[in-house]
Formats: C-alpha cells, structure tokens, sequence
C-alpha cells in the first residue's frame, strides 16, 4: 500500500482493511540516514530468513497433503513492512533496491507513508523490473495518476477526489470492493478469451496459407494459388470473423458466482498456464494437420485420376479450389465452435452464416462475373457443376470427419483422464445445477400438490345464510333452507 497519510494512520488504514493481521510481526524501517536503514534492512533479512527456514522445516514434517513448493514457501511469512517517504528515498535507486525488493517479497504486506506521486512510481517500476510479474495499481486521487501509469494495468475509482485516476487508468470502478469481481471474474474470463483467440488466429491463418504451400510443388513452384483471388479477400473479413467476435465476447468457462466462490481458479492466469509456447506449437502443429488432410485428401479424391462427374471430366484447378476452401471454412469455423464453451443461440448463428456466406458470395462473384462476362464466369460454371456432383459433398464430408477426428479425441482424453482444475469445476457446476433444477422442480410439484389437496378438502362457505341457494350447506350443516314464497310478505315470516 503507497499512501501520502502520517505513519500512524497507515497502519491503522492497514489494520482496518485486513492488509495487517494482529499475528503479523511489524518491521519498521524510518531511518534518517543510509547507514541506519542499511542496518535496519539487513536485520529484518536475518530475522526473515530464520523465520522462513523455520517455516520450511515444520512444512516438511507434515503431511504429504499439507506440503507446499519452494515457490510457495516464502508466502507463509508473518511479517509486515513499513516504511516511510525520507527512508524509501534513500533505497530506490541505490544499492539498497535489491535488498528491499527482496525483503518486500518476504513480507505478505507492505506500506509505505508519507511518499510522493513520484516515489509511488518508483516503486511500482521498482517491483515491475525486479521481479518480471504483471503488475496493477489502483487509486483514487490526482496524486495516484504515475502509480496507475507506471504499472501494466492501471484501475481508477471515481469519488470524492475527482476523475484524474479514472482519466488516466485502464479501468474504472466506483468502489474498492469491485476489485474483487473485475480481477476474479473479468479478468479471468478476458485472459482465457484473449489467449484462445490469439491461438486460434495462428492456427486459422497456418491452415490457409500451408494449402498454397502444399500446392507449390505441383504448380512447379510457380506462385500460381489454388484459391480464386476474391475468396482469398474474404477469408478473414467475412468467412471467419463472426466466430471470433462472438467467442470474444460471451465465451466464458465458469460463470460469475463459481469464479468468485474459488479464487484459486485465478491462478490460471498468474501462472501464465494458457498462454504458453507448448500450447502455441500445439495450435500451429494443429493448423499444419488439417492443411495436409484438406489438400492431399482433396486432390487425390477429387482431382488426381479421378471422375468426379458424369460426363466423365476430371476436375479442373477452380473445382478444387472451390472443394478445398470451402472444407477449409467449415472445418475452421467447427474448430471455433470446439473452443468455445459458452453455446448460446449466437455461436451456432454465426457458424451457420460464416458457411453459408461463402456459398452465397462464391454464386454472387461467379453469377457477376458471367453477366460482366470479366473474371469469374468460369469459376460460377465451375461452381455450378461442382455443386451437382455427390462425390464432391462425399469427399467434403469426409475430409471434414478425419480433419477433426484427432482433434475430438485429444479433447475427449483430456476431460476424461487428465482433467484441468476448471474441468472439474465445471463437471461440479453441472452437477449442481441439474440437482438445484431438480429440487426446484420437486418444490414446484409439492405446491401444485398441496394446493390440489386444499382445494379438494375446503368447505366452500356463503358469506351470508339467506343468500344460499337451494340445497348448497350453510356453515357446513346439511340441513337446507325452506325457499320463501316470493308472494309472502315480511309480516307473514
């Protein structure tokens, strides 16, 4: 915690937002000179190197399930630091920085008071090079603005102090506690979008461009494509744009509530486990894979030595063309649909209409192109006669299922044998909702029951005797109202 308050109002501030535990041992760094903080930060090293080897040796005489890893061992530290602006002056930019960050790293709080804006993007850059992790800082006022700059991701809060760090921030909240959902819930969904989209953008563009490089060798390295030039133009822009835009936006993998119930699921993204390069060459392999099975199955089904049509013709280089893009679409467009984990109505609408685009602009480019009598008359004939032929949509469709084979096997083997720690919270998530509509269903059912049973069993009453009709029970009684004449008089009663 940076703060401009006195010493001790920041540590009552750190006591009363439960950054400081009463367990907590408080080292104070103040010194007025380099010497005394120089002795100060060597003791506080002493005494928090003896109380982690402590801490290392307890862990291991425990238990198997209650051990930890060395990466792990320097956060069960009860220390807390404090150090004020004149002392923090005479560490940064010294020989004393090492030290400190190291100190700072044993502590599981720190707070620094009475420090300038200046001195706060110190220290942030400080902790930002020193240990090479993804650092956020958060405040409210003017004088916060270099902290918030300084770091990787900048949160303003909007309040009494005005709008400078909203201003100059990445995002803007309008109280502290929304931290805990933006980093929780936002921040994890939006690292796990980015991630996926990245990869699947390698992989989708691997996956053209190797079928022109797979081509090279039977043009005689000529440079002449095996795509029309406008499918080419549409490929990105049209084809395979409103997968990625939904995916981007509504793909999530557990929702809000079960992101905030485990944090622990936040490690995901502090420990780069998504974004790696063994997961980039997995997606890039992936890519290579399908280009190889959409190029030699199409040309060696399709168009070496074979007759696709009736008339006995081979096919031409525009009718595998028109075969090996538009498998290379749909399988593209699945993929997409595979990696997304949030299915509703948009995600099937929008593979449906990437496909059905690319029929419906390759009849519009060929159907222009022959009344124009320009560039593309040939390919609509092609197309025409393409579309007519079974073996054409027979070699699609299998082309599609070995392409994707691997791909659903590997994704059934790893949910089955392998399961990540989100997979088991969404198995667990599954299993709740379905008993929690199962119970809502039963609860339903007994008051439908209940009220059948009521109804069946109430005695209907009149609000009045005399307005009973004839035969109908009075307070429950069976016994039946004589009907008075209607000629009789109140005297004759």
């Amino acid at each position: 915690m940076l703060t401009g308050d006195k010493q001790e109002t920041a540590i009552n501030i750190a006591f009363s937002c439960g950054l400081f535990q009463n367990y907590m041992e408080m080292m104070i760094v103040d010194g007025s000179d380099k010497s005394t903080v120089t002795s100060q930060i060597q003791e506080a090293l002493e005494k928090s190197k003896a109380f982690q080897k402590r801490s290392v040796s307890t862990v291991n005489r425990s238990t198997e399930s209650s051990r930890i890893s060395m990466s792990e061992q320097g956060k069960t530290s009860a220390f807390c630091l404090v150090i004020p602006g004149p002392s923090l002056s005479l560490v940064l930019g010294s020989d004393l920085q090492p030290d400190f960050l190291t100190l700072c790293t044993r502590c599981q709080a720190v707070v620094a008071c009475r420090v300038s804006p200046m001195q706060k993007a110190l220290v942030v850059k400080m902790v930002k090079d020193g240990l090479g992790k993804v650092c956020l800082s958060i405040g409210d006022g003017a004088n916060d603005v270099p902290m918030i700059q300084a770091a990787h991701i900048g949160v303003g809060i909007s309040g009494f102090e005005g709008l400078q760090a909203v201003m100059a921030s990445d995002f803007a909240i309008a109280q502290f506690q929304y931290l805990k959902r933006l980093l929780l819930v936002h921040g994890r969904w939006s690292y796990r979008r980015v991630s996926k989209l990245i990869f699947y953008i390698f992989y989708k563009c691997l996956a053209y461009a190797f079928i022109q490089f797979f081509f090279s060798p039977f043009n005689a390295w000529s440079g002449q494509p095996c795509f029309h030039q406008y499918m080419m133009q549409f490929y990105n822009v049209l084809f395979t744009a409103l997968p990625c835009i939904v995916f981007a936006i509504f793909d999530k993998d557990v929702d809000d509530l079960l992101s905030m119930e485990h944090p622990e699921l936040y490690r995901l993204g502090v420990e780069d486990g998504i974004f790696t390069s063994k997961a980039m060459l997995s997606w890039m392999g992936s890519g290579v894979y399908h280009a190889a099975v959409i190029f030699f199955f199409g040309y060696y089904q399709f168009a070496y030595e074979s007759h696709p049509f009736e008339d006995g013709l081979d096919g031409d280089l525009v009718q595998f063309g028109i075969l090996t893009f538009f498998v290379l679409v749909v399988i593209v467009n699945i993929r997409a649909g595979m990696i997304s984990l949030t299915w509703t109505w948009l995600m099937p609408a929008s593979l449906i209409l990437s496909v059905a685009s690319f029929l419906i602009v390759a009849f519009l480019i060929g159907a222009i192109g022959l009344s124009l009598g320009a560039l593309g008359g040939g390919f609509y004939l092609a197309l025409y006669s393409a579309m007519q032929s079974a073996r054409f949509w027979l070699c699609g469709v299998i082309t599609i299922f070995i392409a994707l084979l691997r791909d659903y096997g590997w994704r059934a083997y790893i949910r089955l044998h392998t399961p990540s720690e989100v997979i088991k919270r969404q198995v667990a998530q599954k299993k709740l909702n379905k008993m929690k509509t199962a119970v809502a269903k039963l609860v339903e059912d007994y008051k439908i029951r209940k009220e059948n049973v009521f109804r069946e069993t109430m005695i209907i009453r009149s609000g009045f005797a005399f307005d009973a009709p004839s035969g109908r029970q009075i307070g429950g009684s069976a016994a039946k109202m004589p009907r008075v004449p209607e000629n009789s008089s109140a005297s004759d009663l």
